[in-house]
């Protein structure tokens, strides 16, 4: 996924205030689209499922309502991280 691709995609969610996005990428992300992501933190939350989450849903039967609330509490902690070192 492009860093243009993620733009477009984020853009849809400034009409949806406190709307939580979920972006599936079984290619993966380039560093442009982790730019884009890392970026609009602080504005919108975005969940991120890549190739290795899809196998893990398909192949190994990982429940999905486990999977993102992980992936969720893994994107919460990276802001608060964040907030703590600034």
């Amino acid at each position: 996924m492009t860093g243009g691709k993620m733009r477009e995609f984020l853009a849809k969610l400034d009409t949806r205030p406190q709307t939580i996005g979920l972006f599936v990428s079984h290619s993966g992300y380039d560093d442009g689209a982790l730019t884009v992501i890392r970026r609009s933190v602080a504005t919108k939350t975005v969940v991120r499922f890549d190739r290795a989450d899809i196998d893990n849903l398909f192949l190994h039967r990982t429940d999905l309502g486990d999977l993102f609330s992980e992936k969720l509490r893994d994107v919460y902690d990276h802001l608060f991280e964040r907030d703590d070192q600034t």
